[in-house]
């Protein structure tokens, strides 16, 4: 209970703790349904890439409350790591750098990563003569709560 002790105490246990990793997730500001992404992590502890660390990407889709493992690698030399994953959801990446002794396990996850909705067209025929018709063929590949665009393209028709 000696009050003199605490600065010594708290200059001790700060001595002995692991540096913080610091982990920054950088993601695309959209993304088109069932298309992969590029998303970026960098894992820094005082102010040094983190060399051959276990990294792991998480997604939680927007409304979700739980994060889903979507990939594991390593961070190179710098504590750069980099995945592709396919989108079908808006939402939010977050990556997670392993701790050790010397530094604590770091997180960072990205801005929300809105999807859009993707289409394909093809035609019978790559010419088509003046006057003439062609049949064109259209694929939606749409997000799930894109309901609303799918209702507008019905009422279009042919």
């Amino acid at each position: 209970r000696d009050k003199a002790q605490w600065a010594a105490l708290r200059a001790l246990a700060t001595s002995i703790a692991p540096t913080p990793t610091v982990v920054r997730t950088i993601a695309p500001s959209s993304a088109t349904y069932g298309s992969p992404v590029t998303v970026a992590a960098t894992a820094k502890a005082a102010g040094v890439g983190v060399a051959g660390a276990p990294a792991t990407l998480y997604f939680k889709a927007t409304g979700w409350k739980t994060w889903m493992k979507v990939a594991s690698s390593t961070t190179s030399a710098s504590g750069y790591v980099a995945f592709r994953p396919t989108t079908t959801r808006s939402g939010y990446f977050r990556t997670v750098v392993s701790g050790t002794y010397e530094r604590t396990a770091g997180a960072g996850a990205s801005g929300l990563v809105p999807l859009r909705s993707a289409m394909t067209v093809a035609t019978t025929s790559s010419v088509v003569p003046a006057g003439r018709t062609v049949a064109v063929t259209a694929a939606l590949k749409r997000r799930p709560d894109d309901a609303r665009l799918k209702k507008r393209l019905e009422q279009a028709g042919p």
